[in-house]
C-alpha cells in the first residue's frame, strides 16, 4: 500500500513506528 511506504519514509519502519502509528492515526482523524 502507498500509505505503508509513506509511513516508512516519514516515521521509519521499526519498533518505535508502532508508537508513532497511534499518533499518526489521531492526526489522520483530525
Amino acid at each position: 500500500m502507498t500509505m505503508e511506504k509513506y509511513r516508512c519514509a516519514i516515521i521509519g519502519c521499526g519498533g518505535r513506528a508502532h508508537g508513532h502509528a497511534k499518533a499518526y492515526q489521531l492526526v489522520d482523524r483530525g
